[in-house]
């Protein structure tokens, strides 16, 4: 009675012997009574293959509530420093508070966490809380901030200049940089592939076609993107593009692909979009060039983020029983051009994406298109960081439809000749106020102007387009069967 234990030096303390949850070393502890001690004691963890010790100097006894029942049991926790580079788990630096459940194998976090990348000059923390028992750092992105309590960072962006970048899990260039594509979900590390995810877990299961998927590899530097993006700023209203992509890139060479689906939109465009409309379905109808929309995965997942995982998957279903004109999925998809999948590269020097592929034109309007057609297709900033679109579609030798978008002016010019009577009829030339579209006639010479300069620039083709005239044509000549078969179209895909 009265007696008083002496302190122990060097101790070593097992906190949970049933588990063997916790166990602590090189303690300097005194014991006050049967419920309280103090002092000092390293705590081990181990994180795959790798050991740390936490330095602890709190032990106390609390009720814990375990199955709405108090329980007094051992809580003990420390401060960790961002200096110490303590793994607390695959792929995940951690600083600030821990605390210990003698209940609970994972420690309870609140502090930040930061990713362990080969740049030694990264240094972002994300702010984070783990109170539960999964050993492994999961954060909802969409939510997340950095510790100095601004939103955490993760996606592709266009600086002032109209040039490209990925951050992953850093700050903006400039806090004014657009978006291109913002990551959404859940930050992990896949242990599997050795790389970051921010992805809902759903889609990382397999359980739903929509969701943002960014998946970056520290190794190669090489990053995964799908879902929405935006191509023009939220201030270009009379010409809009709703995207949705799957796509490849470099954070260090900047090298992007993408397989994109565009729902293209000019404002009161219906009068001029039908006329092209009919003689699109009109040379389809005949010439019967390959299909635009199937049910390929690639497709589902672009629709799903457009539209919804449950019109996807009901498309899907009902695909496979009959056709289905993907315009009848959503009234989402009823803009006034509809290119279900293009595959397009950025080029930085040019801060532009340009196609490689040809264009599936799957519908204009209530007009159900559904064919892949020659064409070129370019996406850009100018000098001014301002929009710009540039298209030229041809479903065949002498029909075609040239399309450009600039300084908030629309141009037009066909081969068809009441469509460009339509287009000289709508035109506002001269008579828009300041800040109205534009709706202008194109010639010829503007539209061999960019054929020719999208060939040399991107392809490096300097031989002039022949630009073939609609008399010159008979479209029931055998050497026209199929648009695949013309060898002589002037387009290398």
């Amino acid at each position: 009675e009265n007696s008083e234990l002496q302190p122990f030096s060097n101790a070593e303390i097992i906190i949970d012997t049933l588990n063997e949850y916790h166990y602590l070393y090189d303690g300097e502890i005194k014991i006050l009574s049967r419920n309280a001690l103090i002092g000092t004691a390293k705590y081990l963890l181990h994180t795959g293959a790798d050991t740390f010790a936490i330095k602890f100097d709190r032990f106390v006894l609390e009720d814990v509530y375990i199955d709405e029942k108090p329980v007094r049991m051992t809580v003990s926790g420390g401060e960790v420093l961002a200096k110490q580079n303590l793994k607390i788990a695959e792929g995940f630096y951690y600083k600030g508070e821990t605390k210990m459940y003698a209940n609970k194998k994972p420690l309870d976090l609140n502090g930040a966490v930061k990713l362990i990348l080969r740049d030694p000059a990264y240094d972002e923390w994300v702010l984070y809380e783990r109170t539960d028992d999964n050993p492994m750092v999961s954060i909802d992105f969409s939510n997340a901030l950095f510790d100095n309590e601004e939103r955490a960072v993760a996606g592709l962006f266009y600086d002032l200049r109209g040039n490209l970048y990925t951050s992953f899990v850093r700050k903006k260039n400039n806090s004014s940089d657009d978006p291109l594509f913002q990551a959404k979900g859940q930050l992990e590390y896949d242990t599997t592939s050795l790389s970051y995810r921010i992805e809902k877990p759903s889609k990382t299961f397999g359980e739903s076609y929509d969701g943002h998927t960014f998946i970056y590899d520290d190794n190669t530097k090489n990053i995964i993107f799908e879902g929405p993006v935006t191509f023009f700023s939220e201030f270009t209203k009379d010409v809009t593009i709703t995207s949705s992509v799957m796509g490849t890139g470099n954070l260090e060479s900047n090298e992007y692909t993408i397989d994109a689906f565009l729902g293209i939109n000019f404002k009161n465009s219906d009068s001029y979009m039908k006329l092209m409309a009919s003689d699109l379905t009109d040379i389809v109808e005949r010439l019967g060039p390959p299909l635009a929309n199937d049910i390929s995965l690639p497709l589902l997942y672009k629709l799903a983020n457009l539209t919804s995982d449950k019109l996807a998957r009901a498309y899907e279903t009902e695909s496979l029983k009959d056709y289905k004109p993907l315009l009848t999925v959503s009234e989402n998809l009823l803009k006034s051009l509809v290119i279900s999948g293009v595959k397009m590269n950025w080029s930085q020097p040019n801060r532009s994406w340009y196609n490689t592929t040809k264009l599936a034109i799957s519908n204009i309007g209530a007009t159900d298109i559904n064919a892949k057609l020659d064409g070129f297709i370019e996406i850009k900033k100018d000098n001014s960081n301002n929009d710009v679109l540039n298209m030229f579609i041809t479903p065949a030798p002498g029909t075609w439809y040239y399309i450009s978008y600039a300084n908030n002016s629309l141009m037009m010019y066909s081969s068809n000749s009441a469509f460009n009577d339509e287009i000289a009829a709508e035109s506002n030339y001269g008579k828009a106020r300041a800040d109205e579209l534009v709706l202008v006639l194109g010639d010829e010479t503007e539209t061999l102007t960019f054929i020719n300069n999208f060939r040399e620039t991107y392809f490096g083709i300097t031989e002039p387009y022949d630009l073939i005239s609609p008399q010159d044509v008979n479209l029931e000549d055998e050497e026209f069967e199929t648009i695949q078969e013309d060898k002589d179209d002037g387009f290398g895909f």
